[in-house]
């Protein structure tokens, strides 16, 4: 029997030698809980590799947005802005 009430995610650590972690999520957690739950703050962020350049927002319900058995990847959060010119 599959227990429908929670999801088991793959998180790839993209840029680092950390191996890819299994977490499971259930109902109401967030992109924020699973970077918590990895030890990892504000300076990371959560993409589906399929999808790079759509990125989780901190307070998305995570449970909602992926399927059982899905892989993410979490990257760190660049910067990416122009210099303004002096």
């Amino acid at each position: 029997m599959t227990n429908t009430s929670v999801k088991s995610i793959a998180i790839k650590f993209i840029g680092s030698n950390r191996p890819a972690e299994t977490v499971e999520i259930e109902a109401g957690t967030s992109v924020a809980d699973v970077l918590k739950a990895l030890g990892l703050g504000a300076g990371f962020h959560l993409t589906d590799p399929s999808q790079p350049e759509a990125v989780f927002r901190p307070a998305d319900n995570l449970f909602s947005r992926v399927k059982d058995g899905d892989m993410l990847a979490v990257t760190s959060v660049i910067d990416a802005g122009l210099e303004q010119a002096a």
